[in-house]
């Protein structure tokens, strides 16, 4: 089963509908050039294999459920309108950084 197919199996288990999305980034790493490129300076990204794959979909309310794979039945609640930096620790304030 593909990695998209076991999210959008484990988003349907968790809130009990499809997901009305599923996206991917690949992971990135700068092997020259940490923190030059907005100075205009040289820099050297490469993309790695390693990918992140999110599944989303709207939900009433001005709250954010977020879940990870890697993290089975641990489950992050984020106040998108109204999060402040250090409120969410761990995995989830990757995601809330984003918010």
């Amino acid at each position: 089963m593909s990695v998209r197919a076991r999210l959008a199996d484990t988003f349907r288990d968790a809130y009990g509908r499809a997901p009305e999305g599923l996206w991917a980034a690949p992971g990135r790493v700068n092997l020259i050039g940490e923190h030059t490129d907005y100075n205009d300076g040289f820099v050297l990204p490469v993309a790695l294999a390693q990918r992140v794959v999110v599944a989303a979909a709207l939900s009433p309310g001005r709250t954010t459920r977020l879940r990870s794979m890697q993290s089975p039945g641990d489950e992050v609640t984020v106040g998108a309108t109204s999060v402040t930096p250090g409120e969410v620790t761990g995995w989830g304030a990757y995601v809330a950084g984003v918010a």
